[in-house]
């Protein structure tokens, strides 16, 4: 593991009580999610295909489903909450570490750095590392969980629709290396240039006296249009890498998954006699359908 991701997780240790909260959360929150295409393949087998409607237990079915459904979003939400109470003390710890640190450094440093990077990494930093733990970290940890009760749901529904299904894993582990490997060169120097933003905004408006008196309002201006350029190409080329490698492309992939389950629901029909359940079917489509914004979401937060 990268040494300051190692370093930053250790700040969630301070606080064991909600992150064993929020782990509470997130494995009730999974299970009430995995479970409702079972509801529905239940009713769609023993009860619409046969055509035996016994409308009490079509209620029972129907409540069940719509209390899952409420105890999904209400563990996730209180899940996301915890997550992000950790997220904000740990950022309120880091900003009073770095300040402390800053006003101890000598005098010659603040000759040498800019003071507006200075600000940066107090304030624009210090929030990419929240957006970390929210958005990364905790939706990391929240989708894997999901994708794990998706698929032993899934095996435990037919284990060949689920193989087929899991083919979509490798797939999509081999466009995030990909991504990861394009876009985290186009990211840092985004950061970068975005410092350099703030820089020189901070110096031009401490200085502007000095700008106007010196009649240099020309070359500053072209300067903070060279740097603004420079972070607009960078965003582009970031914006291009998105376009080709995440939703399109994880698209397709699951396409060719359902028509793989499609195909093998259609030889079990033909050639043996014994087809699926439609029941099954269903649930295991809506599976791969709920497999691929994780997937998604997992990618682009990279």
């Amino acid at each position: 593991m990268n040494p300051t991701i190692k370093r930053l997780l250790t700040y969630c240790a301070r606080y064991p009580r909600w992150l064993v909260q929020a782990g509470i959360c997130l494995l009730l929150a999974t299970g009430a999610e995995v479970a409702g295409p079972l509801l529905i393949k239940l009713f769609i087998d023993d009860y619409l295909a046969p055509r035996q409607l016994v409308w009490p237990d079509i209620a029972a079915i129907a409540a069940g489903y719509l209390g899952l459904q409420v105890l999904s979003a209400a563990g996730f939400y209180l899940q996301s909450l915890r997550f992000n109470r950790i997220a904000q003390a740990v950022v309120q710890t880091l900003r009073e570490q770095v300040f402390a640190t800053a006003i101890r450094l000598p005098a010659r440093y603040f000759d040498k750095h800019r003071s507006g990077s200075l600000i940066s990494r107090i304030t624009n930093d210090t929030e990419a590392i929240m957006n970390l733990y929210v958005q990364v970290i905790g939706l990391l940890v929240q989708k894997v969980v999901l994708l794990c009760g998706i698929l032993i749901s899934m095996a435990l529904l037919d284990l060949r629709l689920m193989l087929v299904c899991a083919t979509l894993l490798p797939a999509v582990g081999a466009v995030m290396w990909l991504y990861q490997k394009l876009s985290v060169p186009v990211v840092r120097a985004t950061r970068s240039l975005l410092s350099d933003i703030n820089s020189r905004l901070n110096e031009s408006l401490q200085g502007m006296p000095v700008i106007q008196a010196m009649v240099q309002e020309r070359h500053f201006a072209n300067a903070f249009a060279e740097v603004n350029q420079q972070h607009w190409q960078a965003r582009i080329k970031s914006l291009k890498i998105n376009g080709i490698l995440l939703r399109p492309l994880i698209d397709l992939f699951y396409m060719m998954v359902l028509i793989g389950l499609l195909a093998l629901f259609a030889h079990e029909g033909l050639s043996t006699g014994s087809a699926i359940q439609v029941g099954v079917l269903y649930a295991c489509i809506s599976y791969l359908g709920r497999m691929i914004e994780p997937l998604i979401e997992m990618t682009n937060q990279l």
